[in-house]
């Protein structure tokens, strides 16, 4: 999660502007140069990827790099190179802000890659099965909520699904040999012999949700655990009301908690109410006194209280307890088991 610009968001000052429909919300930008706004009105949401390219966790990130990158934040700044090692050069003469500023100009997205290391020193010299002695002394908390991908398809028309084949579009990006198999087998396995029709929308987003999120932080704990000698604590928030961060901007109400809906109980917000009460605002108390508890002592229930009377158990390779947060607090091992060991079979096809 990005809670650093959750804080931001938090901390702002609010601003309000009155149109014909009623008033919008505005927040001041971090740089102060410009307001940003909560809504606006007729503005249309990618239903496909409301996020944008934020969600690091996403496969369709995942690119050959652009060796051509360089010349051209170069060309922006005025000067034309042929060699991509002048260009790096006269780059990092730059102030950082300014290479930022001029890569999203440019609207060329990167990311974090390995280096030919026959042809070059390498920056990245040791992934985390070749062990690492900071990460494996670390406690986490790792977890996901249970509709992750709920904002994607929810307000999807029976047309909607017929038009366009879920289990196809998202499983390509894998470059199956026999994806036409594959398509026909997760599609059994979510939906049966059901029509894509909006009646199995909450299937889609199970299938979306474990193939975007809930399986790859299932595969990452596994490799943690795998290699590391540290703790780990694994959660599913799943507890829909009025503080969740999403799906209340979106007036949201059914289902459980879509992504980064989790955050409207860890940190305060100018769109919330400031007091909240009932189950909101036990669920808040006790997200944040765990959170904080894990901060302090490297364990989110040192001891047992009224407030938090189950024991979060770290997970274990042979045992992955697990805390669910809904308005109670209940302990499980191994979630989703069965569609993650479908998931397993998957990757393992692939490898």
């Amino acid at each position: 999660m990005f809670w650093w610009l959750v804080l931001v968001i938090a901390t702002a000052e609010c601003s309000l502007v009155k149109i014909e429909q009623g008033l919008v919300q505005g927040i001041p930008a971090e740089d102060g140069e410009y307001t940003m706004f909560m809504g606006i009105p007729y503005a249309k949401v990618d239903m496909e990827n409301p996020f944008g390219s934020v969600a690091t966790t996403r496969y369709d990130l995942i690119s050959a790099p652009d060796q051509k990158l360089p010349l051209k934040l170069a060309e922006y700044f005025g000067h034309n190179f042929n060699n991509v090692d002048e260009a790096v050069y006269f780059l990092s003469k730059k102030e950082p802000k300014e290479i930022i500023e001029a890569n999203a100009a440019l609207s060329e997205p990167s990311l974090v890659c390995f280096e030919d290391s026959s042809r070059m020193q390498s920056f990245i010299t040791s992934p985390l099965n070749h062990g690492n002695d900071k990460i494996k002394t670390t406690p986490i908390i790792s977890g996901y909520n249970n509709n992750e991908v709920l904002l994607s398809h929810i307000h999807k028309t029976t047309e909607d699904f017929q038009n366009n084949n879920v289990f196809y579009e998202k499983l390509k990006e894998f470059n199956f040999p026999n994806l036409d198999k594959l398509v026909k087998i997760m599609r059994r396995y979510y939906i049966g012999d059901e029509k894509m029709t909006r009646k199995v929308r909450w299937e889609i987003i199970d299938f979306d949700s474990d193939l975007s999120y809930a399986y790859p932080v299932q595969r990452s704990i596994d490799k943690f655990l795998e290699y590391s000698e540290s703790i780990l604590f694994h959660y599913i928030f799943s507890y829909n009301g009025n503080r969740n961060f999403v799906k209340s901007r979106a007036n949201i109400t059914e289902g459980g908690a879509t992504h980064a809906d989790d955050l409207g109980y860890l940190f305060d917000m100018v769109f919330f109410d400031s007091n909240p009460f009932g189950d909101d605002k036990l669920v808040l108390e006790r997200m944040t006194t765990m959170w904080t508890n894990f901060a302090k002592y490297g364990d989110p229930t040192p001891t047992t209280s009224e407030l938090l009377p189950v024991r979060w158990r770290a997970a274990q390779r042979d045992a992955l307890h697990c805390l669910q947060i809904d308005s109670t607090l209940s302990s499980c091992k191994r979630p989703n088991h069965r569609p993650h060991a479908l998931w397993d079979l998957f990757y393992k096809l692939l490898q």
